[in-house]
């Protein structure tokens, strides 16, 4: 199953909760916030074209170059076509010109489960 079909399932399923229950009932509350984790945790994990948006400033992300070289880096200026990115090798801090294709957000640093 695929995000959009699982969107499509939960929502057949609020809307026939929905139709029992009515809009406010707290199953249907839940079945939404379903939903818009969905969309969330499938927005959070994709490449973003940077011809689509750009990172904000000094925010680090992940970064693909057209040779597919990946790395994190904070975008410290840019526009459509020049984006300078300052990066870190082996403890070297570093401002070049590149121009990634795409980005996406760095994910949640691993914290072990307490358990």
């Amino acid at each position: 199953m695929n995000k959009q079909e699982a969107i499509d399932v939960l929502e057949v399923y609020k809307r026939n909760m929905a139709h029992i229950l009515g809009d406010e009932d707290e199953k249907v509350k839940v079945i939404e916030t379903c939903i818009m984790l969905v969309e969330e945790i499938e927005d959070s994990q994709r490449w973003i074209p940077c011809s689509e948006r750009l990172p904000e400033m000094r925010t680090e992300v992940i970064y693909s170059l057209e040779n597919h070289f990946v790395s994190t880096g904070y975008m410290t200026a840019g526009n459509e076509t020049e984006i300078i990115i300052e990066f870190h090798w082996e403890d070297v801090k570093s401002g070049a010109l590149i121009y990634p294709e795409a980005w996406m957000p760095l994910p949640e640093p691993y914290k072990e489960e307490q358990g």
